[in-house]
């Protein structure tokens, strides 16, 4: 996934049988991204690979740099303008999961679901954590991801500036059910946003106060699912709304907390290429 992203590499270190597994991608990403040269360091099939780099590896590392000067003004004139000419945005945001496998599914789910970007408020941990990088199976490479300064600020700024809606999914009684034409939760929009929150927590309550109330229907008794469970759910029905209509919706959720209404740095990381999937797995290796 490294290969095939644009983000910048430094350097490889492949075992020689990975390495020519690895060489027609690796010829490929030089011929397209011939102003990033990076170095190539071969290490004999025979030596322990684990040994070299501190833990158990497949074979194949990689150090890059983290996307930087990444903000909402970017990602607007970078992503979301240029697609469709602004009709059409379906956009994440994380609100406070410091759990970075939660962090790496989420991605992974948001990249397969079409997303256009993932939102990281100011609580939720770094996404280039080396299990977030490598829960993601790599898709962190492949998809927007912006770390705001202040998530209610950048989430106002798309709900006035371009008229994005916006749903928080809360366990409250007065929420409306996702997918129920009757209460008509999420009527068709052209631009979307999901917000998810942590688990024992959910939406913060300043996010909380921007969006509206829905809810996932359960059986009696479970009161609420993880938030992997939770975005995937949203995502998939919010997408499948939009599919259906041409359109798409924003919507805030909360990975099994409370509701609501309303509607860098250049860092080095360290990357896994799985074999037999080619996964990239990244760890950060600069001072936090």
């Amino acid at each position: 996934m490294l290969l095939q992203s644009n983000t910048t590499i430094e350097s490889l270190l492949l075992k020689t049988s990975v390495y020519d597994r690895l060489k027609g991608n690796i010829e490929e990403r030089a011929s397209r991204c011939p102003t990033n040269p990076f170095a190539i360091v071969l290490v004999n099939g025979a030596s322990n690979f684990t040994e070299h780099v501190g833990y158990t590896a497949r074979g194949a590392l990689a150090v890059g740099s983290i996307p930087t000067h990444r903000n909402l003004h970017w990602l607007r004139e970078n992503v979301l303008l240029a697609k469709n000419k602004g009709v059409q945005w379906r956009i994440l945001a994380i609100d406070g999961s410091n759990n970075p496998a939660n962090i790496g599914n989420i991605i992974r789910s948001a990249k397969a679901l079409e997303i256009d970007a993932v939102l990281l408020s100011e609580r939720c941990c770094d996404p280039w954590l080396r299990r977030a990088v490598r829960v993601s199976m790599g898709h962190c490479f492949n998809i927007p991801i912006i770390q705001c300064t202040s998530l209610k600020t950048d989430l106002l700024h798309l709900q006035e500036k371009d008229l994005v809606v916006c749903y928080s999914a809360v366990v409250t009684k007065n929420a409306a059910l996702v997918g129920t034409g009757a209460n008509k939760a999420t009527p068709f929009v052209s631009k979307w946003c999901v917000v998810v929150g942590a688990e024992h927590e959910g939406v913060s309550k300043e996010i909380l106060a921007l969006t509206n109330k829905v809810k996932i229907p359960m059986s009696k008794g479970v009161d609420s699912l993880s938030i992997t469970a939770a975005t995937s759910i949203l995502l998939a029905h919010f997408r499948q709304t939009n599919d259906a209509n041409g359109g798409g919706n924003t919507m805030a959720v909360g990975g099994g907390g409370s509701g609501s209404k309303g509607g860098g740095r250049t860092e080095l990381l360290w990357c896994c290429l799985g074999l037999a999937l080619g996964v990239v797995v990244g760890q950060r290796i600069a001072k936090r």
